[in-house]
């Protein structure tokens, strides 16, 4: 990252930190809702900075969520995540968001492929085995991503509620995916 980058974010993070209040601490907001019986919700969106779940789902205190970001919100990258989260707090509700005018619908799996190996000193066949999850159809990705976390074994047949939704960049409109 560039230094001059670097500092804005810096000074950025020193106008936000004067008017700070220190939140719950995790094991409290954990105690708190062990006693309410609250089940935790999880988003699963993009890391593109044009798509930002905190903004166009209105999360804060009256309804929170934790946010997992990746490439394209894919399930492959975001299940360790997700388990752990389902520790702290048992999950009552996943959503997995993907987008319009994704990075993942337009760069393949395989120009990924051949950038790392002009980059990378792996063998050709080990970077030809790796899967970056490109998008190829966006509602079929969803549902391919929430069939991922619906059958996830480690839930021992107990999966919390997933949705899938389609974020329209171009209207900032959610539709559901059936």
């Amino acid at each position: 990252m560039e230094s001059g980058h670097l500092a804005q974010f810096l000074e950025s993070n020193a106008k936000f930190a004067t008017n700070y209040a220190q939140p719950l601490s995790l094991m409290k907001m954990r105690e708190m809702w062990a006693r309410k019986g609250s089940k935790g919700t999880v988003i699963l969106s993009c890391s593109d900075p044009r798509v930002n779940p905190e903004q166009f789902m209105a999360l804060g205190p009256e309804r929170p969520a934790a946010v997992i970001r990746n490439a394209g919100g894919r399930a492959m990258d975001a299940m360790r995540s997700v388990q752990v989260l389902n520790t702290i707090t048992p999950l009552g509700l996943i959503i997995v968001v993907h987008h319009t005018d994704c990075g993942t619908t337009h760069v393949p799996d395989s120009e990924v492929r051949a950038k790392i190996k002009q980059m990378s000193s792996l063998p050709a066949e080990t970077v030809d085995a790796l899967e970056f999850g490109e998008i190829k159809d966006l509602e079929a990705s969803i549902r391919e991503d929430v069939a991922m976390i619906k059958s996830d074994p480690l839930y021992g047949g107990h999966a919390p509620q997933v949705v899938g939704l389609l974020y329209e960049i171009e209207s900032g409109k959610l539709r559901q995916v059936e």
